[in-house]
């Protein structure tokens, strides 16, 4: 994940994620149904495939999903990539 580093686009905008060394943001979301490795490949394969993702790393145990973007995602893509596949959003840290 980013170190936090000022704000940038829509992050700056409104006040939400992290600017990414590269450009860009990261927002770290709740996730939660995630129990296992399998778990974190299926979230890690449904937002990879979200316009604009860079990477996604997933910390199963903390219910934690960092998603790395061009740009702010929409949040109701991301709730729907996570339904499709069984998972709930519950939020974002």
């Amino acid at each position: 994940m980013a170190s936090p580093a000022t704000s940038h686009g829509d992050a700056e905008a409104n006040g939400t994620g992290e600017a990414s060394a590269a450009g860009g943001v990261t927002v770290t979301y709740l996730v939660e149904g995630m129990v296992c490795g399998h778990c974190a490949a299926s979230v890690t394969e449904a937002l990879t495939g979200l316009d604009g993702v860079r990477e996604v790393d997933v910390d199963v145990e903390g219910g934690r999903v960092a998603v790395s973007s061009e740009r702010e995602l929409e949040e109701g893509a991301v709730n729907q990539a996570l339904d499709d596949i069984g998972y709930e959003l519950a939020g974002r840290v």
